[in-house]
């Protein structure tokens, strides 16, 4: 019923994509390369969108995962970053992790991850919370953190215009 494109917000901008604003953990261990934890996310949720049906239950996973550097375990630590990812793919994709780790480590993840920076960019929209539904965009715009209000309003807004999309594709 609803096209979802997920597009996210890196600094690419030296040809080497780096965390932006508060996304600044590398993750030495997944790859030869020093990647930025949050890069590779990114990578990996691309990855599995276009290779696996069940795309965005992993995607929302990994967000619900996220962690931070400080507190939270997860995507933002170095030591818990493949774990995350592959409690998540084994608990979502048909993909296996082995196929998506090859992809987000690799030319693939990185080229994926390129466009979709690029194309964030190019939209010009507000950091770090945006998207579009039926060609109109919906924003949270300031930077993070945001409140648990200013999140559920946003998810509210997102939920009316989801919900209005959709009344007009069943008539």
């Amino acid at each position: 019923m609803a096209d979802v494109a997920v597009d996210f917000f890196e600094d690419v901008s030296t040809g080497v994509c780096t965390g932006a604003f508060e996304h600044t953990t590398r993750c030495t261990n997944q790859t030869s390369g020093d990647g930025y934890c949050t890069c590779l996310a990114d990578a990996a949720n691309l990855c599995a969108k276009a290779n696996d049906a069940n795309w965005w239950a992993f995607t929302a996973c990994m967000f619900a995962n996220n962690g931070s550097p400080d507190a939270a375990p997860g995507l933002e630590s170095d030591k818990t970053f493949e774990p995350t990812v592959k409690t998540c793919a084994a608990a979502h994709l048909s993909y296996s992790f082995d196929e998506l780790k090859a992809c987000y480590t690799g030319a693939e993840g990185s080229q994926m991850a390129f466009a979709s920076a690029n194309r964030t960019e190019a939209s010009g929209q507000p950091h770090p919370m945006w998207l579009f539904v039926d060609g109109e965009s919906v924003e949270l715009s300031g930077p993070p953190p945001h409140s648990d209000d200013d999140l559920a309003e946003w998810a509210d807004k997102v939920k009316a215009r989801i919900v209005a999309a959709a009344a007009v594709v069943s008539v």
